[in-house]
């Protein structure tokens, strides 16, 4: 509900990734890792929050090109 996920799995080592933002402009990231080598998986939550005050830098723009081998 209200969240983004992403997952990616690669050679038996897993990762999800979910992120969630509250009404209160607030971000939440939980990460869980999963690996054969891993007794348990880890997980773990990154909390955001803006600081009232501060606004966000403009956005650079970005310029890239792809070339193919």
């Amino acid at each position: 509900e209200g969240a983004i996920v992403l997952s990616a799995e690669s050679e038996g080592v897993g990762r999800t990734t979910t992120y969630r933002l509250d009404g209160e402009e607030r971000l939440e990231a939980q990460i869980r890792m999963t690996s054969k080598q891993l007794e348990r998986p880890l997980s773990w939550t990154l909390r955001y929050r803006r600081v009232p005050g501060t606004e966000a830098p403009p956005t650079p723009a970005v310029a890239a090109s792809l070339t193919e081998r």
